[in-house]
């Protein structure tokens, strides 16, 4: 009789919360709970802790910890639409989503859309950077685009580019642009000098996807195929499925504050790199998919993972060692 009573209260616990279980070492989070799809594209954690999905198709939704709330591209709140890419926030507070439809900003209370017809160079857009404030610099596959609040100026090969096809905008602290391009490998515009690096001199292949930072100053590359590799200012290194990588298609890179390095990989889950030893995670683990595209790390040191069949959100307590 108590073993059916017990029995009862999970089943209804279940229906009522499904996230409320986690599989293996994962929390997930689906359509079901209130994520407005479940191909999630983008994951970022704003300043007051919110986390922003951008989804392959149906919008963006925004998870408070209690309660969802999505954004949709013909819900008339000015959302440009999806594929969500990437998603950012500046100086002032503001949210910056790049879309395959344009970019979008939302202030917290109302979105603006730019687009090509405002002066954006191509409505394909990938990332947002800012540098110095109020000033955004735009990575689309048409080229670069700067907006100063008021001004559109677009720069291509015939302005000095190496690549138009651009996925990702770095900012050092120098003030030097790091460009993450489909075809000139990462590109580094500064000083009056343009400085590529590729397979002929430092990654493994020519197309990167993503530049992140880590707590030394090292920058981290992401590829298409030539896995992971690091720049230290003077030398790279690159780590592939030989060295304990899961897969060498890099699509989403984090940094813990124990600076743990975190890639989300295109078909085989995540990798975890610690500086000497490497840790992968699964669908055997409890991972919603194998298919991951971006990674974000909580406050708590959680971290939050977008995959093809939604978001799987790894705790600190849960982690390989």
């Amino acid at each position: 009789m108590i073993l059916s009573l017990f029995l009862r209260a999970a089943i209804l616990l279940l229906l009522l919360c499904p996230a409320a279980f986690a599989k293996g070492l994962f929390q997930t989070y689906t359509t079901a709970d209130g994520l407005i799809a479940n191909s999630v594209k983008s994951i970022f954690i704003d300043n007051q802790g919110n986390k922003w999905f951008g989804c392959k198709d149906n919008g963006a939704s925004m998870f408070d910890g209690k309660k969802w709330t999505s954004y949709t591209p013909g819900d008339g709140s000015g959302f440009a639409g999806s594929p969500v890419r990437s998603i950012t926030q500046d100086s002032k507070g503001n949210l910056w989503f790049a879309t395959g439809y344009g970019l979008s900003r939302f202030d917290g209370k109302q979105w603006k859309t730019f687009t090509v017809d405002d002066g954006l160079i191509d409505n394909n857009t990938f990332h947002v950077a800012e540098n110095p404030p109020g000033t955004y610099w735009i990575a689309t596959h048409e080229g670069l685009s700067k907006f100063d609040g008021s001004t559109w100026t677009s720069y291509t090969t015939a302005n000095g580019l190496l690549d138009n096809y651009i996925f990702w905008i770095y900012i050092d602290p120098q003030g030097n642009f790091w460009h993450a391009t489909k075809a000139a490998g990462v590109v580094k515009y500064g000083k009056g000098k343009t400085v590529a690096y590729n397979k002929d001199n430092g990654l493994k292949v020519d197309e990167a996807r993503i530049i992140v930072p880590d707590r030394q100053g090292n920058l981290w590359v992401g590829t298409r195929f030539g896995g992971v590799s690091m720049f230290d200012g003077k030398n790279w290194t690159t780590y592939t499925t030989e060295d304990g990588l899961i897969d060498n298609r890099v699509w989403g890179i984090a940094v813990d504050s124990l600076n743990n390095k975190w890639f989300a990989t295109f078909r085989e889950g995540v990798s975890m790199f610690d500086g000497k030893k490497w840790f992968s995670y699964t669908e055997k683990d409890g991972l919603a998919f194998r298919v991951c595209s971006s990674l974000a790390v909580d406050r708590d040191g959680s971290v939050w993972i977008a995959t093809e069949e939604g978001v799987s959100v790894l705790k600190p307590a849960n982690f390989k060692r």
